[in-house]
């Protein structure tokens, strides 16, 4: 397996520890309150996308890092658009998520080039 693959493979299980925890918690210590179990999930997740793009970046391998990338912009979009805020302020989120992703996309990208462009010369 590749090194991106088993760190993602890592990060998964840790996400079900995380989440199995939280749930043990919700179950055991809060009676049934689902108020563990959303952190536990979101750490979690935070795990996965962390190293998914973090191997990714190290290897520089496309599929981790977009896999990593759209993770985590989905995951903050989708729990921001849970709360009730202006709109004013859902729209720069939207924006910043946007260009976030462009811009470390793009240099990513050009690492990548770089990188492979030296190997060949």
């Amino acid at each position: 397996m590749a090194e991106p693959w088993r760190c993602f493979a890592a990060a998964v299980v840790f996400y079900a520890l995380a989440y199995g925890l939280a749930y043990a918690a919700s179950k055991f210590f809060l009676r049934n309150s689902t108020a563990t179990i959303v952190p536990g999930a979101l750490i979690g997740l935070a795990a996965i996308v962390i190293a998914a793009v973090t191997s990714a970046v190290r290897t520089l391998e496309r599929a981790p890092f977009w896999a990593g990338s759209v993770l985590g912009v989905a995951t903050i979009l989708s729990r921001f658009v849970e709360f009730e805020t202006e709109l004013w302020l859902k729209a720069i989120v939207f924006l910043a998520c946007g260009v976030a992703v462009i811009r470390f996309g793009v240099v990513f990208e050009r690492k990548r080039r770089v990188v492979r462009e030296a190997a060949h010369a």
